[in-house]
């Protein structure tokens, strides 16, 4: 299992061997590079949203559009002088808001939504992620996928879309090929099992079971309401509920996943954070607060954001888009099989 300080504070996180003044004289320029797109791209984001509006306005999503900048500004640049003069601090960027992002997400956490789960329906929703987990990594091993690609399709499918694949890229020291092939690919599912939900399950369940589908396997929080948004608003908070579930069980999830490729439980200090900030905001007054919780919500934002940016800054764009097509067939038939059983149980 290892030292408590290895579980906590894991040498990849870990600040104590870092020379402040080398630091700030090598990094600054790539740190505040990813900095900047962090924050760019949930603007941008806000404004597509808008300009496109309709269900059709959440494909843009922060954390792809910051992804999707990345790529282009990596593509731009190429592997010239530019790249390594940027790397050390782009590097350090993950390094930096990978904390920061996943414990100011804790504010998605409402858990006085999720002590209303009826324990059986979350029996089934668990039982539904480990599935399509198990899917997707099986049948991408056996179609040729990377162990690390395989892990991230399943968190992002398995869990919360977007941001799960962004707060669990660094437990898998996934390569950034493989963070941002997961991250377009998890929003074009998104996409269609929304689109599948709304012009077809809509029609075959009543509104209880429909929410429930819903919080199953829609992945990301934006469609997840789009998915909803036919439904009365007691069964929208039920469905939400559930999608909120899945955030949670991530702390679970990390320690496992590696727990298989190192042999060793890793929970860094800030997945605890993660819970406790989750719940001073579910119960105390400061979550009633609107102006508190937009600048929490922008700071998570803005900092995943950033990650994310670096990550596509870090990756190449043409070995991205070349790789999609296999990992979506995987994702698609773990989608196929955990709703076929869904609809057979129920």
């Amino acid at each position: 299992m290892g030292s408590i300080k290895e579980v906590f504070f894991p040498s990849q996180m870990n600040f104590s061997n870092v020379n402040i003044g080398n630091l700030l004289k090598d990094v600054w320029i790539g740190f505040l590079l990813s900095l900047g797109l962090g924050y760019s791209a949930p603007l941008i984001a806000a404004w597509g949203k808008n300009a496109v509006g309709g269900h059709a306005g959440n494909l843009f999503d922060a954390m792809v559009v910051a992804i999707l900048i990345g790529l282009l500004i990596r593509m731009i640049i190429g592997t010239s002088k530019t790249y390594f003069k940027v790397l050390p601090g782009i590097l350090m960027a993950q390094v930096f808001f990978i904390p920061i992002g996943i414990i100011f997400y804790g504010k998605s956490l409402n858990f006085k939504l999720l002590t209303e789960i009826n324990p059986l329906v979350l029996l089934g929703l668990v039982g539904t992620m480990i599935l399509t987990f198990a899917i997707i990594y099986f049948v991408g091993r056996k179609f040729g996928l990377g162990e690390k690609l395989c892990f991230l399709l399943g968190f992002g499918s398995a869990v919360c879309g977007a941001s799960a694949i962004a707060m669990t890229s660094p437990f898998v020291e996934a390569e950034p090929d493989d963070t941002a092939t997961a991250l377009v690919l998890n929003t074009i599912l998104t996409v269609i099992t929304t689109f599948f939900m709304l012009t077809f399950v809509l029609k075959w369940l009543a509104p209880e079971l429909y929410a429930q589908a819903v919080g199953f396997f829609v992945q990301q929080t934006g469609f997840c309401k789009v998915g909803l948004s036919p439904l009365e608003a007691p069964l929208v908070k039920a469905g939400m509920a559930l999608k909120s579930m899945r955030v949670a069980l991530l702390v679970l999830y990390i320690p496992c996943v590696t727990f298989i490729l190192r042999r060793k439980i890793v929970l860094p200090w800030f997945l605890l954070v993660f819970v406790a900030f989750g719940l001073y905001w579910t119960y105390s007054d400061i979550g009633k607060n609107k102006a508190i919780s937009e600048l929490a919500g922008q700071i998570g934002t803005i900092s995943l954001a950033t990650v994310l940016a670096s990550v596509g800054m870090n990756a190449n764009f043409l070995g991205v888009f070349k790789k999609l097509w296999v990992p979506l067939a995987v994702s698609l038939i773990a989608f196929a099989v955990g709703f076929g059983i869904f609809m057979t149980i129920i």
